[in-house]
C-alpha cells in the first residue's frame, strides 16, 4: 500500500489548530440595529402589545411575528438599496416564512432537512433492533435516541425562534456530539473495551461524556457564548474523528487493506466533517430559503444509513472470522490424526517386516493378551484414552455447532415469518385504505350530485315563483302606449270583479314575504316611473366645475396631510441628530452636562449655608475641588480672588493638555468610523 500517506503530526497539527480557531466571535447584527427596524418594531409594541425581548415566545407567534416579519423585509429592502448587500437580523439571515395552519415555519428549508435527518436516524434505530447479535448494540441504540432528540429540537428551533427552542437546539446538539465521542471511544479503542476492565470502561466513557456535557450547559446558562460553544463542539467532533481514524488505520495495518465497512465509515466521516464547512462559512440565503446552515443539515441526512451499513459489514466480518476459525480447527485436527497414523505405521518397519505383517493373520491385541508386555499394554491403554478424549471433544464440538446452526436457522426462519406477516399486514392495510378511499370518493360524489340537484331544484322553483309573480302583477294591466300619448293604461274591471276586489288583493299581498313585496314594488315602479325633464345646459356645466373643484381640493388636502406627516418625521429625526451631536461635543470637552436634554443646565449654584450665589465657572470649581490644600478654606467664605487666579494659572496647562488629548481621541475615532464606512 504505497499510496497510503505516512502519519506525520508536524504536518497535521497546523491544520487542526486552524480548524479549532476558525469559529468567529458572535456580535450584534446590523439589521436589527437600524433606526427603521427600531421604529417599526416600536409601533408593533404599541399597537399589538408585543412585550418583552425579541427572543421570547410572544414574538414567535401571530400577530407579533407577522408585524416583525414585515418590519424585517422593509428594513432589508431599505438597507440593500443604500449599501448593496443583505444584513442579518438577530444573528440570522432573513428567510421567507411558511404558514401551515396555525403553525409558522420561520426557516422552511432547515426545518424540512431536520425532519429528514430525524427520519434517517429513526430508521437507524429501528434496523438496529432487528439484529440481536450485533456487538455494542445498546451503545448504538442509545446514540440514535440522542440523535432523534437532537433533530426534534432542531425542527422546533427552525419553526419558532425563541430562547427555549434555542437552548434546546444548542444543548441537544452538544449532547449528540459528546455521545459520538463516547461511542467512538468504546468502538475505536478495543484494547480498553475488550480487555480485563471492559465493563468499567463501557460505563466510564458515557459517564465522563455526560459530566462534561452537564458542565458545559451550566456554563452556557450563566453566559450564552456562541463562539465558545462552537469551539467546544468542533474540538469534541475532531476528537471523535481522530478516534475513528485511528480505528481505521489499525485495521489497515492488520489486514493490509481496507474493507467495505472501512470505506463506508470513511464516507460517513467525510460527509459529517465536510458539512462543518457550510456551518463556518455562511452566506446569504438563495431564493430566501437555503443558506449555509440548511446545507449543513442536508449533507448529514445519509450519515446514519452509512453507519448502519458499516456496522452490518463489520458484524459479517466477525461472523465469517468465527466460521473460518472453526473450519481451521477441524482441518488441523484431521491433519494431526493423519500424521499420527503415518507415524505409527512407519515406526520400526522394514520391507520384510511389512510383508510378514501383511502375510500374517491379524491379532486383536487387548489387555488380556498374554503375548503383550506391560509397556505395550500401557501404550495401548493410553492410546485408547487419547482416542476417546478426542472423540468426546469432536462430539461436543459437533453438537455445539449443530445447536448454533439450528438456532441461526430458527432465527432466520422467524425473521422471514415476521417479514411475511408484516408484508401481508401491510398489503391488508393498503387494501383497506384503498377501499375506504374509494368509498369516501363515491360518498362525496353522491353528496355533490345530491347537492347540485337540490340547488338546481331550488333555483328552478325560485324562477317559477318569480315568473308567476310577474304574470300576476303585470297580467296585461300595464302596457305602454305609442309615442306622444300617455304611458299608462287604466285597467278596466272585469265583469267578474266585484266590489271587494281590493280586499282580495290586500289579502293576497299579506300572504307574500317581504322580498316578494319588494320585487312587486320594483316591478310596479319600473312601469310607472316617468322620465325627469332634462336640466338646462348652464346648470350642468356649473355642476361639473364644482365637482372638479371639490376633487382638486380633496387631492390637495390629502397631499398636505402627507406632507405634514413627513415634516413631523423629519423634525423628529433632525432633533435626534442635534441631540446626538451635542452629546458628542460635550463628550469631547470632558463634561457630562446634557444641554440637549429636556431641561436646561444649571448655571448658578447657591450655597445652602449663606444663601449667596456662587458665580464661579467650571474650571474654578474644579481647581477648588482638586487642590483643597492650596489655600485656606473657611465655611461660607470664598477664597481670595488673587489666590484663586494663581491656582487656575497653575492648572491651566494641565487642563489645556487634557482638552487637546480629548480632541485628538475624538478625531481618531471619527477617522476610524470613516474608514470602516468606506470598507
Amino acid at each position: 500500500m504505497s499510496w497510503m500517506p505516512r502519519w506525520r503530526p508536524s504536518r497535521w497539527l497546523p491544520f487542526i489548530l486552524v480548524v479549532l480557531f476558525l469559529a468567529r466571535k458572535a456580535c450584534g447584527s446590523i439589521g436589527d440595529s437600524q433606526e427603521t427596524y427600531f421604529e417599526c418594531t416600536k409601533r408593533c409594541r404599541d399597537l399589538l402589545e408585543c412585550r418583552g425581548r425579541f427572543d421570547t415566545f410572544t414574538w414567535g407567534r401571530q400577530p407579533c411575528f407577522r408585524c416583525k416579519y414585515e418590519c424585517m423585509w422593509a428594513t432589508e429592502e431599505d438597507f440593500r438599496t443604500r449599501y448593496g448587500y443583505t444584513p442579518q437580523f438577530h444573528g440570522k439571515w432573513p428567510f421567507v416564512a411558511l404558514q401551515i395552519g396555525p403553525i409558522v415555519v420561520q426557516e422552511p428549508a432547515s426545518a424540512l432537512f431536520s425532519i429528514l435527518n430525524l427520519f434517517t436516524t429513526w430508521l437507524f434505530w429501528v434496523r438496529l433492533g432487528a439484529y440481536s447479535k450485533l456487538p455494542d448494540k445498546h451503545v448504538w441504540r442509545g446514540y440514535s435516541v440522542v440523535g432523534m432528540a437532537t433533530w426534534i429540537s432542531s425542527f422546533a428551533f427552525h419553526c419558532v425562534d425563541c430562547w427555549i427552542t434555542e437552548w434546546m437546539d444548542y444543548f441537544s446538539a452538544g449532547a449528540f456530539i459528546f455521545a459520538s465521542c463516547a461511542v467512538s471511544s468504546i468502538i475505536a479503542l478495543p484494547e480498553l473495551s475488550n480487555g480485563r476492565n471492559a465493563r468499567i470502561w463501557r460505563l466510564a466513557s458515557p459517564t465522563i461524556a455526560l459530566i462534561v456535557w452537564i458542565r458545559h450547559i451550566t456554563g452556557m446558562m450563566t453566559h450564552f457564548d456562541y463562539g465558545y460553544n462552537m469551539r467546544v463542539c468542533l474540538f469534541a467532533s475532531l476528537f471523535s474523528s481522530l478516534l475513528y481514524g485511528r480505528f481505521i488505520f489499525k485495521r489497515w495495518q492488520t489486514n493490509k487493506r481496507l474493507s467495505t465497512g472501512d470505506w463506508l465509515l470513511i464516507r460517513a466521516l467525510i460527509l459529517l466533517k465536510g458539512s462543518v464547512i457550510f456551518e463556518l462559512y455562511d452566506f446569504p440565503p438563495i431564493w430566501w430559503l437555503i443558506d449555509g446552515h440548511s446545507l449543513f443539515h442536508l449533507v448529514t441526512i445519509p450519515v446514519p444509513l452509512l453507519l448502519h451499513s458499516a456496522l452490518l459489514k463489520y458484524n459479517a466480518e466477525i461472523f465469517d472470522g468465527h466460521t473460518k476459525a472453526m473450519s481451521d480447527a477441524e482441518e488441523s485436527y484431521e491433519e494431526e490424526e493423519y500424521e499420527e497414523e503415518e507415524v505409527e505405521e512407519e515406526v520400526d518397519e522394514t520391507p520384510t517386516a511389512v510383508e510378514e505383517e501383511r502375510q500374517a493373520p491379524k491379532v486383536n491385541y487387548d489387555d488380556g493378551d498374554p503375548s503383550l508386555t506391560e509397556a505395550e499394554k500401557a501404550m495401548l491403554a493410553a492410546k485408547k484414552r487419547h482416542e476417546e478424549d478426542d472423540m468426546a471433544k469432536l462430539h461436543d464440538y459437533e453438537s455445539k455447532r449443530k445447536s448454533e446452526r439450528e438456532k441461526e436457522e430458527e432465527e432466520l426462519r422467524r425473521m422471514k415469518e415476521k417479514q411475511e406477516e408484516r408484508r401481508m399486514k401491510r398489503e391488508q392495510e393498503e387494501r383497506e385504505a384503498e377501499e375506504k378511499r374509494r368509498a369516501a370518493e363515491e360518498r362525496q360524489k353522491a353528496e355533490e350530485q345530491e347537492r347540485r340537484s337540490r340547488m338546481e331544484a331550488e333555483r328552478q322553483k325560485k324562477e317559477d315563483e318569480k315568473k308567476k309573480k310577474a304574470a300576476a302583477l303585470m297580467g296585461g294591466s300595464f302596457q305602454t302606449q305609442g309615442e306622444g300619448g300617455r304611458n299608462f293604461v287604466i285597467p278596466k274591471k272585469a265583469s267578474t270583479d266585484d266590489k271587494f276586489g281590493n280586499i282580495v288583493q290586500a289579502k293576497q299581498e299579506m300572504g307574500m314575504t317581504k322580498d316578494q313585496q319588494e320585487d312587486a314594488k320594483k316591478n310596479f315602479l319600473r312601469y310607472q316611473r316617468a322620465e325627469i325633464e332634462a336640466m338646462p345646459g348652464d346648470k350642468k356645466e356649473t355642476i361639473k366645475i364644482l365637482h372638479q373643484r371639490i376633487c382638486k381640493l380633496e387631492a390637495d388636502k390629502f397631499d398636505l396631510e402627507k406632507r405634514h406627516e413627513r415634516q413631523e418625521y423629519d423634525l423628529k429625526e433632525l432633533n435626534e441628530r442635534q441631540r446626538q451631536e451635542q452629546r458628542k461635543l460635550l463628550n469631547k470637552k470632558g463634561t457630562t452636562d446634557d444641554t440637549g436634554g429636556r431641561h436646561p443646565p444649571k448655571v448658578q449654584v447657591a450655597s445652602k449655608y449663606d444663601r449667596q450665589i456662587d458665580r464661579r465657572n467650571f474650571k474654578e470649581r474644579r481647581a477648588m475641588f482638586e487642590h483643597k490644600n492650596a489655600y485656606p478654606c473657611f465655611p461660607g467664605v470664598p477664597p481670595p480672588p488673587a489666590l484663586l487666579e494663581k491656582v487656575i494659572k497653575k492648572l491651566q496647562y494641565e487642563i489645556e493638555k487634557e482638552e487637546e488629548e480629548a480632541e485628538q481621541a475624538a478625531a481618531d475615532a471619527e477617522d476610524e468610523e470613516e474608514e470602516e464606512e468606506e470598507e
